[in-house]
């Protein structure tokens, strides 16, 4: 039987999501490196935002055979042919990914779940090897299937990001 359409309130800016006690809009929420277990995981809603906060973090690739199907599509939209498919092949392109940034911090600002739907609205900064912060607005669509992700699809606007932007024409 299918969830009850149940869209959750914003976050307070500067809540930083993830799993392991205390109370929070969505659940419990503490430090963001805590890793998945089975036992832990509630709604389709707590267990992508446990994902999306704990990625950058992960022992990827292998860990993404504990967040999705062997079916599994990951698609960032934005980029032409960027369909990944299967948990290994989606755990490689993040680490490539990753390997770009200092680190990775993932704000939550808003979810949505209806069944295996979850929409997770976030801002997500990249910090650059050189210490340079970029910051961007990403709206993820997460369908589950038996508790697992089996597809994700991100968007985001290419303009605002400076290091994806074209140089500003001469005067």
């Amino acid at each position: 039987m299918a969830a009850a359409h149940r869209p959750l309130a914003p976050l307070p800016w500067g809540v930083r999501p993830t799993w392991a006690g205390g109370k929070g809009p969505i659940g419990p929420f503490t430090d963001r490196r805590v890793t998945r277990t089975v036992d832990a995981m509630g709604t389709n809603a707590e267990q992508i935002v446990l994902w999306v906060t704990s990625w950058p973090d992960l022992g990827l690739p292998p860990a993404a055979a504990d967040y999705f199907t062997a079916d599994a599509i990951y698609e960032n939209v934005p980029v032409q042919d960027s369909e990944v498919l299967g948990p290994l092949a989606i755990g490689e392109t993040l680490v490539s990914f990753r390997s770009l940034f200092d680190h990775i911090e993932v704000e939550v600002t808003a979810v949505a779940e209806q069944g295996d739907l979850v929409m997770v609205e976030r801002i997500e900064r990249y910090v650059l090897l050189d210490g340079v912060t970029l910051e961007m607005d990403v709206i993820g669509a997460f369908e589950l299937r038996d508790g697992l992700i089996c597809a994700w699809r991100d968007y985001w606007e290419v303009a605002p990001t400076p290091i994806l932007a074209p140089e500003p024409l001469a005067a």
